[in-house]
């Protein structure tokens, strides 16, 4: 894998720089227009002394052509309607007027636009990176527990395991779930992640609240490569800061930030989309679970923007709904989705929630769609 370290200006050093370069801009407008009245007046001299002549109202015409206003003056329509100058001397007299009239008038704003410095990323150099890893392993078509180290099947606080920083989910983000009542609230869109040696963000969309997204998604980079490029870019910055202290590169005391960027074309990320659908369940009745398929974008929008669902027919679902029965707590069980029928989205979920009477629970059952995505990742 290879990725690009970019740099951004110091926002102090650009404040300054354009302090000075708005000074530049007005010298170099005052001396454009000290060049053009000169030639007006270079021009109105050699005619007076060759005795053609020029029309009254041009004579302080290199002192008026800076104001546009000069073009519709009465001396401007004087000189244009004059009849005692020879009429090749008028039109050569009105053309050096007219255009230095308008780069008087435009030459300082375009002075200005073009001096002034645009904040933007240069490119630092690059690096390739090596992880001991393969493809296969580092984005599996099926993820399973061989994928996850024994180590991780407790949390012992480890943050290189797939629960690091689990958390942050309970403070950052369902704790703003009891808002949801209200309309005006909504569910946080991002979270911090941290790991051994970086700080990824989850970014999340949800259907309820404000918002009203139309999809429910969860995306995080991946840990493998978010420390990868994270450590890489503070060699760089090391690098790049000892080049400075022994004086070979000045470039880095002018940067605002450092950012080490690797393209999507190489890197992926894991998203993970979920869509539930709720039924009420009384003991005694005929129900089966019905779960949403939700692997294809085409079938939600060729079905009015509605996932098509399909019933569990194994009897796990209303086995694990039976089981609760009576519980007055919510509770929330995993299964696994028949692969015939559901493809990709082999994982589902069950969250039975106690009804208003003791005899009815609303069970909510849900499909998860989790792959990979193609992902830049930028390390700042």
């Amino acid at each position: 894998m290879s990725s690009i370290l970019y740099g951004e200006d110091d926002r102090a050093s650009i404040n300054a720089i354009e302090r000075g370069d708005q000074f530049v801009a007005k010298l170099h407008e005052l001396t454009v227009n000290a060049s053009l009245a000169a030639m007006i007046f270079y021009y109105i001299r050699q005619e007076l002394a060759l005795g053609r002549g020029v029309p009254f109202g041009a004579i302080f015409a290199g002192l008026q052509f800076r104001d546009i206003s000069f073009l519709w003056s009465p001396e401007f329509w004087g000189t244009v309607l004059s009849r005692f100058v020879p009429g090749r001397t008028r039109v050569e007299l009105l053309a050096v007027i007219i255009i230095s009239t308008l780069l008087g008038v435009s030459v300082g704003p375009s002075s200005a636009i073009a001096l002034k410095p645009r904040m933007g990323d240069w490119p630092a150099g690059g690096s390739s990176l090596w992880l001991n890893t393969t493809l296969d392993q580092l984005w599996p078509a099926q993820v399973n527990e061989s994928h996850v180290s024994p180590s991780c099947d407790v949390d012992r606080g480890d943050e290189a395991c797939p629960y690091g920083d689990w958390q942050v989910l309970g403070t950052g983000y369902l704790d703003y779930w009891p808002r949801l009542q209200r309309q005006s609230e909504t569910m946080p869109e991002s979270a911090t992640i941290s790991t051994s040696k970086s700080v990824r963000r989850l970014y999340t969309r949800a259907r309820d609240g404000l918002y009203r997204n139309r999809f429910t998604l969860s995306t995080i980079q991946q840990s493998p490569l978010a420390d990868a490029v994270t450590e890489i870019g503070r060699i760089w910055a090391f690098t790049a800061f000892n080049l400075e202290a022994i004086g070979l590169r000045r470039h880095f005391k002018y940067r605002r930030e450092a950012k080490y960027h690797m393209s999507s074309a190489l890197a992926r990320q894991p998203l993970v989309h979920t869509r539930c659908i709720n039924r009420t369940f009384v003991p005694g009745s005929a129900w089966d679970a019905e779960f949403p398929m939700i692997g294809s974008l085409d079938t939600y929008i060729r079905n009015k923007r509605q996932f098509p669902v399909a019933k569990d027919d194994t009897n796990t679902s209303r086995a694990i709904v039976e089981r609760f029965v009576g519980s007055r707590i919510p509770r929330l069980a995993w299964l696994e989705l028949p692969p015939s029928k559901f493809g990709a989205n082999s994982i589902g979920a069950l969250a039975i929630f106690p009804g208003s009477h003791s005899d009815t629970h609303v069970v909510y059952s849900c499909t998860m769609d989790g792959r990979w995505v193609p992902a830049a990742l930028e390390s700042r």
